[in-house]
């Protein structure tokens, strides 16, 4: 199944708390022990994380999430902060009752920067993780080390990003509307891509490099060769901002979610797209599993459903979530993972 990508609500604040995260008293970076986190489902993240001697802790106060990153293994999740703290957490088991990350007992801080985190992203192989910041500051982080594998300053602040599937591209989607494609791990700016009219708010990638897509404001949904930096595609699909954006890994269907409470997908191969109205607030999150004919979405109206890909039927819907969902993720077995702006996070049983 495709993960969807990371997102932000709001492209230019910080979208805003639900709930503080407790923090813990500092303690030094720990030395290289394992080059990659666990990455298959049933791998315990907990016996990873205790490899690494007296990990890191957030320094005294309280942290307000902005962003996070649910990794495959439906356990590791990345964070971002108010502070500019960058973090792992091991959730647990997610199950039909809440999982939070608010007081796990392991949570490793893996660096920081100068200003609040709007998005992070992680590679589906755990190779690298990334970040970015209001201020236009992209890391690259290395898991196994939890230090930065390098540092680029961008012009604008970077709303959202996204890893291509050989973890050798990073899209990140800039304030000003450009889309930059960046070389990992040499961190080389390959390529700027123009065209949106205001903030890019969403992007993705697909395969190896070979299709990346962007959202933004102006509720236009663009895919671009990576490769020529042309457009492939252009689509007014909704009225407002985007704020969500999946594209499967061969590539073949796209999907968004919108301030105008809708969720459109379609075959990026031509066709009609399927729209759904199930929400009642901001569609923050998409999710799309062709094997299995599955959409999944989640919106601030705090509910998540379960659709089918191709006729956009109603399988399933949960609407008793404390706070509004911010993303949505397949499970391996094709359970819906959805995450809330309350540090929590949910499973969503399909049939």
């Amino acid at each position: 199944p495709d993960a969807p990508v990371e997102t932000t609500r709001r492209s230019r604040a910080v979208p805003a708390a639900v709930r503080p995260v407790a923090s813990a008293p500092a303690g030094p970076r720990p030395r290289q022990q394992t080059p990659r986190w666990p990455t298959a489902p049933g791998v315990p993240v907990a016996a990873w994380l205790q490899t690494l001697d007296e990990p890191p802790r957030s320094a005294p106060g309280q942290s307000r999430l902005t962003t996070w990153w649910l990794a495959p293994n439906a356990q590791t999740v990345v964070l971002g902060d108010h502070r500019g703290e960058v973090r792992l957490v091991d959730l647990g088991v997610v199950g039909a009752q809440p999982a939070s990350v608010l007081g796990c007992r392991l949570d490793l801080v893996i660096g920081s920067h100068d200003g609040p985190v709007l998005a992070v992203v992680g590679c589906d192989d755990g190779r690298w993780l990334a970040s970015g910041s209001v201020g236009g500051e992209l890391v690259v982080w290395d898991p196994g080390t939890a230090g930065p594998a390098g540092r680029l300053q961008l012009d604008a602040g970077v709303s959202s990003l996204a890893f291509s599937g050989d973890g050798r591209l990073l899209v990140a989607g800039l304030d000003d509307g450009t889309v930059a494609l960046v070389e990992v791990p040499s961190l080389r700016l390959r390529r700027v891509l123009a065209g949106h009219d205001g903030a890019v708010t969403a992007v993705a990638a697909a395969g190896s490099r070979t299709l990346v897509a962007s959202a933004g404001e102006d509720g236009v949904v663009r895919a671009w060769d990576p490769v020529g930096g042309g457009a492939r595609s252009t689509h007014a699909v909704h009225e407002g901002a985007v704020a969500a954006l999946a594209l499967t890994a061969d590539g073949s269907w796209i999907g968004s979610g919108g301030w105008d409470c809708r969720a459109v997908w379609r075959p990026t191969a031509g066709g009609p797209s399927i729209v759904s109205d199930a929400h009642r607030d901001i569609v923050a999150g998409i999710a799309l599993d062709p094997a299995r004919g599955l959409v999944a979405t989640a919106g601030d109206d705090r509910r998540a459903c379960v659709h089918g890909l191709r006729d956009g039927a109603l399988i399933v819907s949960r609407d008793d979530f404390a706070a509004g969902a911010k993303g949505v993720r397949f499970s391996a077995d094709g359970a819906a993972l959805v995450g809330s702006w309350d540090g929590t996070f949910r499973r969503v049983e399909v049939g």
